[in-house]
Parts: C-alpha cells; structure tokens; sequence
C-alpha cells in the first residue's frame, strides 16, 4: 500500500463516474473529499457489522469481540489503497463526526456485553471497547502512513481485543 494513494482522487473524477454534476457532489457531500472518505469509512465497518451478525452465533465469549474485531481489519484491508484516504480523511473528519467511533465502537461493546456471558472480563464493555479500538486504528494510521505492511496491519489490528483484555487486567 501506497502512502499517497488516494490523493489523486477529485470531485470531478467522481461527479464523472456517478453521472452527476460537480455541484451535486458537493450538495451530498459539503465537506467535499473528507465528507466522501467518511461515508467510505462508515461504509466499510457496517459492511463488517453485517457480516457479524450472520454468523455471531456461531461464537461465544470473546471470540465475539475478536471475530468483529476481524471482520473489521479485513474490510478495511480490502478497501486497500483507499483505506488510505479514508484514514486521512477520519483525522480532519474527527472533530466534527463521529468517527471513528460510531457504529463500530457500539458494535464492539454489544460483542464485549455478550462475551460477558460466557467469561469473565477484567472490565467494563465500555472500557475494553475503548482500548480496543485504540490499538486497532492506532494499528490502521500505521499502516495507512505505510509504517506496518499488509500482514503486520492484519496481526496487529485483529490482536486489539487480546492487547485490551491484557491492558485491564494488568490495571485491576
């Protein structure tokens, strides 16, 4: 992956491939580019969030929150080089979106509130939850500055559920 992939990416060339006008774009889109790159993002972990809930059944205690937590770094990893863009976008985007907190966030509480059930966790949902997305996008910046390759990315953002779980019972 390419630490400058995505910057090439204009208004235009999106108006174009949408069959809309430059102005339409920006109606949908007021924050142009970053407001584009958001959606994507948004986009990409309720793509993840879906494929969860078709299976989560199939998993109990914290390989819930690991298996979501999974599904999210592969999409992301498939997004590939605009993965890129829509993490310089969340950095602009951050202090008037939710990103990336949101549906992701809430959905990793809803799994560390399941896992509950079958094991015992060293903390609070809400608290394993944070820490665990800020490995995992700390795992993402790395990797979309080009400081992690693909399988580093991988192995790093699908262990934030395990690093987590470590964080807090070494603070209990």
């Amino acid at each position: 992956m390419s630490a400058s992939a995505g910057t090439d990416l204009k208004i235009e060339d999106i108006a174009r491939v949408a069959g809309c006008s430059r102005a339409t774009v920006h109606n949908h889109f007021p924050h142009a580019l970053p407001g584009i790159f958001e959606a994507l993002a948004a986009e990409t972990v309720e793509t993840a969030v879906r494929r969860y809930r078709i299976d989560s059944n199939k998993y109990s205690g914290l390989d819930k929150p690991r298996h979501f937590i999974g599904l999210t770094a592969d999409e992301f990893y498939k997004a590939g080089e605009l993965a890129v863009a829509m993490v310089r976008a969340s950095v602009d985007q951050a202090t008037t979106s939710a990103w990336p907190w949101g549906l992701g966030y809430q959905t990793t509480i809803d799994c560390y509130d399941e896992a509950a059930e079958d094991d015992d966790l060293p903390g609070a949902s809400v608290d394993l939850a944070e820490v665990t997305h800020v490995h995992f996008y700390g795992s993402m910046y790395l990797w979309a500055l080009g400081r992690l390759n693909d399988d580093r990315f991988l192995k790093s953002a699908k262990s934030s559920v395990d690093l987590a779980i470590n964080a807090l019972q070494v603070s209990r």
